[in-house]
């Protein structure tokens, strides 16, 4: 989960700038026109009686759970197959836990329970459901803009939809349109607000071309990046597997029922026409792979069944299709406890690989500035290329330290730098530490940086520096140094 450190850490810089307790105030301001208000808010209570780290999973765990037993509400509300109740399990740990997009994953139950709400409204409207619909999309932006964009876009279509099978269907969309209305005023007064506050940093965090990275692989992809981060063979049977499911159930799409194709239509579009990075925001298209699997699931209804198939078709195929549907729920069950079995095992053996890290951060002060060098940004344990990129941002959360580079950088978090305390190291130095200079990077401010590296340091990487920065403690891959003042460091040698 490669961004948990950091949402970790904005949780606990809002933790302490709420209570008056934060050594970092001066630098920092509390950014109320987030719209990750709802993660970070069921968060900050209980981080002041557990570590933040343990606040943060509660909220994930409870996320989760959320999410299933949202979608399994949906999956009755269209009249689905109740067994493909098992996709639902998955798509949760895909590219976006990979990731560790904390506030877009706690946001995903609070989606689909919009489309639920607004859905039940577009077909039976009323002025408590539209009230129900125009709250929720209220929370819903206030938990995540994009997944308000998505959730806003498929209930609306959905709403078209449901007025299109009603003649005449005009008078009716524009008549119950209200609560749709409302909640896109709602983002609008919010990007306007929010844009004349970002107006004071200078546009900083939007900057940065758009890359659409088009290619052949997002089709083959659309289910892979539902499951996991990183291909491998467990990943792979299970991508290959599932979607054969349904029709080995003997379950097809009803084409009468469009309303249930609309949210996979949709996921689908988004991966083949929206950019992989925009407006400072990464895996832009890529994340949306969270409804894959359980739009596709939504689109096969109770209204068709093998029995009818079987009989069409001769003695041989009717056995075939007999065999196929005998076994699907086992294949089902059996590759879905794989999947759960593998992201278990990435876990423990990730926790046993990370262990190093608490060897540098015991020696480590409390409330001290800190610099992350992530040279060697690979778990092997965890099969993921970027699970160390933002670790070290684990002291901000452990002992109230300041780690650049830091979330609070972005123009979206609910804790941000001040307009003038920005820090010279910006967005996308994680990516590359190796440009790291002493002087462009203000290295002076920092009292401990934390390395993790697969080869000798460079006796260049402190280059400038009156005196460069000492080793204090070194584990697995994992080196802390120390800047002291040079007549300290004469005084030990």
């Amino acid at each position: 989960m490669v961004d948990f450190p950091q949402h970790a850490g904005q949780v606990a810089l809002l933790r302490d700038l709420v209570a008056g307790s934060s050594p970092w105030a001066s630098l920092f301001q509390i950014n109320l026109f987030t719209p990750y208000l709802v993660g970070y808010g069921l968060a900050l209570p209980f981080s002041f009686f557990m570590p933040v780290g343990a606040a943060i999973k509660i909220v994930f765990s409870a996320a989760y759970v959320a999410f299933v037993f949202a979608l399994v509400a949906l999956r009755k509300h269209f009249k689905a197959d109740p067994r493909l109740d098992w996709f639902f399990l998955l798509s949760f740990f895909g590219i976006s836990y990979y990731w560790g997009f904390f506030t877009f994953l706690t946001a995903a139950p609070i989606a689909v329970a919009f489309i639920l709400v607004a859905d039940r409204y577009a077909l039976e409207p009323s002025f408590k459901r539209g009230m129900a619909t125009t709250l929720l999309g209220i929370v819903l932006l206030a938990s995540h803009g994009l997944m308000f964009v998505f959730g806003f876009a498929v209930a609306g279509i959905l709403y078209t939809v449901r007025c299109c099978a009603v003649r005449p269907w005009a008078g009716r969309w524009l008549r119950h349109l209200w609560p749709f209305v409302i909640a896109g005023l709602a983002c609008l007064v919010y990007f306007l607000v929010s844009t004349r506050l970002q107006a004071q940093y200078g546009g900083i965090g939007h900057a940065g071309p758009v890359v659409w990275n088009w290619n052949w692989k997002r089709l083959v992809k659309i289910f892979i990046d539902s499951l996991g981060g990183k291909t491998d063979l467990p990943l792979l049977v299970t991508a290959c597997v599932l979607p054969l499911i349904p029709w080995m159930l003997g379950l097809r799409i009803d084409k009468r029922r469009p309303a249930t194709w609309v949210m996979f239509t949709f996921t689908f579009l988004i991966a083949l026409t929206l950019p992989v990075f925009a407006m400072a925001t990464g895996l832009l298209y890529i994340r949306f792979a969270l409804f894959t699997l359980p739009a596709y699931a939504l689109m096969f209804t109770l209204s068709r069944s093998a029995a009818p198939r079987q009989a069409r078709h001769g003695t041989a195929l009717a056995q075939a299709a007999s065999i196929a549907e005998r076994i699907a729920m086992p294949l089902m069950i059996a590759v879905t406890w794989l999947m759960l079995g593998q992201h278990s095992l990435h876990a423990w053996r990730f926790a046993g690989e990370a262990r190093d890290f608490e060897a540098v951060l015991a020696p480590m002060q409390h409330a001290q500035r800190a610099l992350s060098l992530p040279f060697a940004q690979r778990s092997e344990a965890a099969n993921n290329d970027y699970a160390y990129l933002h670790f070290g941002t684990w002291y901000q959360s452990e002992k109230q330290g300041l780690v650049d580079f830091n979330f609070a950088w972005l123009p979206p978090q609910i804790a941000r730098f001040k307009p003038d305390r920005l820090p010279a190291v910006t967005y996308g130095f994680e990516h590359s530490p190796h440009d790291f200079n002493w002087h462009k990077h203000h290295g002076e401010n920092y009292r401990y940086f934390l390395v993790r590296h697969s080869e000798p340091l460079s006796p260049d990487l402190f280059m400038g520096a009156d005196c460069a920065p000492a080793p204090v403690m070194a584990s697995g891959a994992w080196t802390l140094l120390e800047r002291r003042e040079c007549n300290a460091v004469s005084a030990m040698k």
